[in-house]
């Protein structure tokens, strides 16, 4: 069987990924890019793709969805016009979600790009937990 191919690959940061498992902070918001208190970068899973995507982490600063970037950006899979797309949606249900182990969003993260042809790998050891 032949290895699929992708239309991009992203990667994300364990030690810098926030999710709801993965707080270092009191701030229970979950934005593309942040730092803690004690000014460690923080980033959403979106955040990295944003990032990848040529966005720059000021840009993301404190931005909790893609589409708050719509004005400046325009950012292939997440946004449909000023509409967060249905990837991106489901992508913050995921990252965002209190009932699930970093691991298994890991998991259903990965699965959720791949449906959409899109590789997500994860690098790095979590900090911070």
């Amino acid at each position: 069987m032949a290895k699929k191919e992708f239309e991009q690959t992203f990667t994300i940061d364990r030690s810098k990924w926030k999710n709801r498992r993965t707080f270092t902070d009191s701030n229970l918001l979950t934005c593309l890019y942040s730092k803690d208190e004690k000014g460690r970068v923080q980033m959403c899973c979106l955040g990295f793709v944003c990032n990848q995507l040529g966005i720059p982490k000021r840009d993301l600063d404190k931005k909790r969805v893609p589409n708050n970037l719509c004005d400046d950006w325009d950012i292939p899979y997440l946004l449909n016009g000023r509409i967060n797309t249905t990837l991106a949606m489901d992508a913050i249900s995921i990252n965002d979600s209190s009932r699930s182990s970093s691991s298994k969003k890991e998991v259903l993260l990965k699965k959720l790009f791949n449906s959409y042809n899109l590789d997500l790998k994860f690098v790095g050891e979590y900090k911070g937990v």
